[in-house]
Formats: C-alpha cells, structure tokens, sequence
C-alpha cells in the first residue's frame, strides 16, 4: 500500500488522469482479489502485492478526485464520507472475519474455506466503484484537464459539477487562475528536499509507516496462536 500510495499514486493520476486511474486499479484489484482465491503461498502473496497495490492507489487518487471534483461548499461534507466509508470497510471485514475458526482449532483453520469471504469481500466495494465510476463519474475532474491543456473538457466537467444556474465560464476562469500547474512537473526529490512539501512529506510517510507496522504486529501476535 506504501508503494500504491506515494509514487504509484502520483505518477498515474499524472498519466492517466484521476479516473481512468481509479479504474485500472479497479481492474488490478479485482485480478489480485481472485488470484488469492489459489491455496498456494506464492501465488497469494502475488494476489496481496497487486491488491495492496491498487488499494494504496485508490486511496490517494480516489481522496483527490473528490477534493478536485465536489464543489467547495460541499467538501467539508463529502471527504470525511470517504474516510468514514473505507474505515466501515475494515470493520465489516474484521466482522465476518468473525466466522473463522478459533485460534486455537488447528485442524478447523486448515480444512475451512472460510477465508475466502473475508478476501473476496473487497471484491463487491471494487465492483461498486466500477459502476459508480462508469455511471455517474463520466469526465475526470477539471483540474487534471485544466493540466492537460484540454479546455472543452474541463468545461465540460465543470457544467456536470455545478447547476445551470451558476455560470460554468467564471467557474472556469477561476480554477485556471487558481489551479497550481507547477506541481504536474514537480521533481520527485522536491518532496523531500523542498520546504514547502518536505514536512508533508514526511508525516505522510510516519503515518503511513506506522500502518503498515500495526498491520505487522496484528499478523505476528496472530501467527503465533497458530504456530
């Protein structure tokens, strides 16, 4: 998720787009889902890697799509929405996890093919962005547009995001003079040797290091129980 989250991240949303990107994870994170379905260690350590990978990816690029997108006036309501809904996903994950043997039933862990719920259940969360994004997410935001030099679409997104009432040109104007361009060609070493960037940089990184280790400890102090 590490690798997902920080280059991944920001080179496709560069390449692609905030949405195509969203979708092509979409796509590697249904493939990791099922290749884990195999009871073989390699392959779903393989199926972890691609699913991680998109996930770390979904999070940054997914959070970025919606504060580019949403109105202003409705920022503050929808991002922690997003927050809110993928941390509901972990706990619905932990609670049919619930349905697995104890930790103390060896034999039961090793014939039961419950495990599978647990890793198949990102796989409807993955089906339902598919369609949100096909259906209601049709234009990237007007940002990436505005970045790419295509007006006509960044036009066209703003006419999806804002009622007729408002008038889309004004908007436009207003988020070409504001948007900051400079960071689609922003060196990779700036985030860590910039001043403005490199304290964000670097909570972002504590932070995500500090995940992944509470997720290292959880899967350790479990381990044993079966070992």
């Amino acid at each position: 998720m590490i690798l997902g989250s920080y280059p991944g991240a920001f080179y496709m949303m560069i390449q692609f787009g905030r949405r195509d990107t969203l979708l092509y994870c979409v796509y590697c994170g249904m493939l990791g889902i099922l290749i884990q379905m195999f009871e073989v260690t390699a392959i779903m350590c393989i199926g972890r890697l691609i699913f991680g990978l998109s996930a770390g990816v979904i999070c940054v690029v997914g959070s970025r799509l919606i504060e580019e997108t949403v109105p202003e006036r409705l920022v503050s309501l929808i991002l922690p929405i997003f927050f809110v809904g993928s941390g509901c996903s972990k706990l619905i994950a932990h609670i049919i996890s619930t349905g697995l043997p104890n930790d103390d039933d060896i034999e039961g862990l090793k014939i039961t093919f419950y495990w599978r719920m647990v890793i198949f259940f990102p796989l409807f969360l993955q089906v339902a962005l598919f369609f949100g994004l096909h259906y209601w997410v049709p234009l990237d935001s007007p940002k990436y547009y505005i970045m790419i030099q295509d007006f006509n679409k960044a036009k066209k997104s703003i006419e999806l995001i804002y009622s007729e009432e408002e008038d889309h040109d004004v908007i436009l104007n207003e988020v070409i003079h504001t948007v900051h361009l400079q960071t689609r060609s922003l060196p990779f070493k700036d985030l860590y040797e910039n001043p403005l960037y490199r304290r964000n940089t670097l909570f972002l990184g504590i932070l995500a290091g500090l995940h992944e280790l509470t997720g290292y400890n959880i899967i350790h102090y479990e381990i044993q129980k079966v070992v």
